[in-house]
């Protein structure tokens, strides 16, 4: 099958040129944002280490980005309430009077 005939009844791709869209900037005029995480203490016993006390784990799964000059949050994901949501979630440092899952009195950790 000729290949112009795969776009029959489709639009035309564009041509997206970088260069005629303005770029993000931080409240501070830096235009350069850099990946950051959030690294959590894990017991060693979760992550099948019992040697270690606790291992610091980063959290990959949430994409943050933050200025490269000031290190503030992008202005673009401070507007996004969802992903404020899950900042928040996961930047909350747990209440230290309640035991994380999976552990009971005496710190044995049940799988």
């Amino acid at each position: 099958m000729p290949k112009d005939d795969l776009l029959i009844g489709r639009p035309k791709p564009q041509t997206l040129r970088l260069s005629d869209h303005p770029s993000y900037k931080c409240g501070c005029g830096c235009q350069l944002f850099t990946n950051a995480y959030v690294v959590k203490k894990i017991p060693g016993l979760l992550i099948g280490n019992p040697d270690m006390k606790e291992a610091p784990v980063p959290v990959d799964m949430l994409p943050i980005m933050i200025c490269a000059k000031c290190g503030e949050l992008a202005p673009f994901l401070k507007d996004d309430k969802g992903f404020m949501e899950a900042y928040a979630k996961i930047t909350q440092d747990p209440d230290p009077e309640k035991k994380p899952s999976g552990e009971k009195e005496g710190g044995l950790i049940i799988p």
